[in-house]
């Protein structure tokens, strides 16, 4: 190898070009990711006695405590210093100070779930409506009326939850039920959860759910997500024995609430409604009104962090118990994902040094956006391309090439970084060796090496195979599946030396890993692909 560097290193790499719109990091990885620990009026929003969050936290914010709230995971603050965790059960990690998340706006996330519900049909937009999602296993159920009336089912309709569907509904939206497949539901509005909301092999009450599970779900809001006060969601003390009140709630199937999902709110929070409080307009005779328990397995991402409890009436709300979903460090819900879905590794597609002198040499640098971690990074490049070296800020990661020509070529390869998780990522490097007296030999296109890449990998229905060859000659490219089985040819003739691409289907496919194996003159090269539907 030219140039190679093996660190073991924690990445966070984000699917965001430069020239893309910006998303604050929304990492399924970590159970708990937040920008703000406190309402846009400075109060903080604590953690209690009762909450616990198994997974890793990250927050801009000081994390907020009030008693003894438990932490299992890494906890991640933006904060320098000065946040008050003393009180907090840690299982994990000491923190981690000084690590921020890019404030970045969510345009980027919420407009990919709208385009791909457009471009399935399930785009749906009901001015002066409110849209409730009845969940039936692998089918849904769709209500209409009226915003602020009772609700009405008279206006009805039901989809299909197919491999990867994604809804969107361009207003306020209700949910709950039980969830076969792999979908993601959004809103422009408020989301409000009715009931619990969960997979089928979930399960009761703690909503873990079996690692083999090929359920997932997405729950988006371009608001908030609230936890609805209805009477399946503890309103007034309804899992009590009739005519008491108190703390400890008997009906757990009346109080608490199970949510299987990863829960987005990009420019809100993930909250609870009717908080005993004027500016609520409701106010409960329960004292107290404890609803009970909210049990998420999976993830939460949001801007800021919404009450799930609050003092009022001795004590209003719930106590939140989070388990993240160790699928998720893989695949999420549909089109919610910005690290298996939309990825770009690096900020700009080609590292072009321009002309060099031959014996002289030239450095540049690669920089990448972070957002998910990924562990034990390997870059590697060919002659006369070298890894010089790299550096790692909290959201940056800058590789440095240097480029030092032996002859009077155009010489093409592939910066390529390996990580033990189902993805690599690759950048063109280029540059032209020149004479010292500005004279030019003939120019021919030199990739150093044969070249093989795909993108986006993993990909969904459609990926692009790329390959570029040192000499003319004649080219098979063949595709696997995990068990050595030929599943096609892509092309099998003759190529002209440089770079070529072919677009490869996967819409007849299953989900899963294949392998694309290019044979030439000179050798081979076999790439892992995955892909997910």
């Amino acid at each position: 190898m030219g140039g190679k560097s093996v660190k073991p290193l924690i990445l966070i790499i984000a699917a965001i070009a430069l020239c893309a719109p910006q998303v604050m990091a929304h990492c399924w990885q970590m159970g708990w990711t937040t920008y703000f620990e406190e309402t846009a009026e400075g109060e903080p929003v604590p953690f209690i006695t009762g909450d616990s969050i198994v997974g890793d936290v990250w927050s801009n914010d000081c994390i907020s405590v009030d008693g003894q709230p438990v932490f299992n995971g890494q906890i991640h603050i933006g904060q320098q210093s000065g946040c008050d965790l003393d009180s907090a059960v840690l299982l994990g990690s000491s923190p981690i100070y000084g690590l921020s998340i890019p404030e970045r706006n969510s345009l980027f996330l919420t407009e990919t779930v709208r385009q791909n519900a457009a471009d399935q049909g399930y785009f749906y937009t009901f001015p002066g409506q409110t849209v409730r999602a009845m969940f039936n296993r692998s089918s849904i159920t769709f209500f209409r009326w009226p915003t602020g009336t009772p609700f009405d089912s008279s206006m009805v309709w039901a989809i299909h939850i197919g491999g990867n569907t994604c809804i969107f509904i361009d207003g306020p939206l209700e949910v709950k039920g039980v969830v076969e497949g792999r979908v993601t539901i959004g809103c422009s509005g408020n989301l409000r959860i009715l009931d619990v909301i969960r997979y089928a092999d979930a399960n009761w009450p703690t909503g873990e759910t079996p690692i083999t599970s090929a359920n997932i779900l997405g729950l988006l809001s371009e608001s908030d997500v609230i936890i609805a006060n209805t009477s399946e969601n503890g309103r007034e003390n309804s899992g009590m024995p009739s005519g008491t009140w108190g703390s400890e709630q008997t009906n757990a199937a009346r109080t608490d609430v199970v949510i299987t999902a990863a829960i987005a709110a990009p420019n809100g929070s993930f909250t609870f409604e009717d908080q005993n409080d004027s500016a609520s307009g409701y106010v409960c005779d329960c004292v107290p009104d404890d609803r009970g328990t909210i049990y998420v397995w999976g993830a939460i991402v949001q801007y800021r962090k919404g009450f799930l409890n609050r003092p009022n009436n001795l004590f209003t709300g719930y106590h939140l118990k989070l388990r993240h979903d160790p699928r998720m460090d893989v695949v999420t819900a549909p089109f919610l994902s910005d690290y298996t879905e939309n990825l770009t590794c690096f900020r700009d597609d080609t590292l072009d040094f321009g002309d060099v002198v031959v014996g002289n040499s030239a450095l540049d640098s690669c920089a990448w956006a972070l957002a998910c971690p990924l562990e034990l990074i390997e870059m590697s490049v060919r002659p006369p391309f070298y890894v010089t070296g790299d550096s790692l800020s909290p959201f940056d990661f800058f590789s440095r090439i240097r480029f030092q020509p032996t002859d009077t070529l155009q010489y093409l390869d592939t910066l390529t970084v390996h990580t033990t998780q189902i993805l690599d990522c690759s950048v063109i490097v280029r540059g032209r060796g020149v004479l010292p007296n500005g004279a030019e030999s003939d120019l021919i296109l030199h990739p150093s090496s044969l070249i093989l890449s795909s993108f986006p990998n993993p990909f969904n229905a459609r990926t692009r195979i790329s390959f570029s060859l040192p000499s003319a000659g004649h080219v098979k490219l063949e595709f696997f599946d995990i068990t050595g089985r030929s599943v096609r040819t892509l092309c099998d003739r003759a190529f002209a030396s440089g770079e070529h691409s072919l677009s490869l289907d996967g819409s007849a496919l299953t989900t899963g890993i294949y392998f694309v194996r290019l044979t030439a003159p000179s050798a081979s090269r076999t790439r892992k692909i995955v892909l997910i539907k």
